[in-house]
């Protein structure tokens, strides 16, 4: 069974997350609302490294 057929709002999730970056400029993945603060782009990173490691470490480990 796959993840997705599992956890069928993570596909959709996944899919908007792409489709938002599609769109966007490499200088609006620089952006940063303050100098202190993430940009975009490592924003992105951060949720996207996330749900890998949720995917693989967290659902993946269930099933050893």
């Amino acid at each position: 069974m796959d993840l997705y057929e599992l956890f069928p709002h993570w596909k959709t999730r996944t899919e908007r997350i792409r489709k938002s970056l599609e769109n966007l400029a490499p200088y609006q993945l620089e952006f940063r609302h303050r100098s202190d603060m993430r940009s975009m782009g490592n924003l992105y990173r951060h949720i996207i490294a996330a749900e890998i490691y949720w995917f693989q470490d967290i659902v993946g480990g269930m099933n050893k």
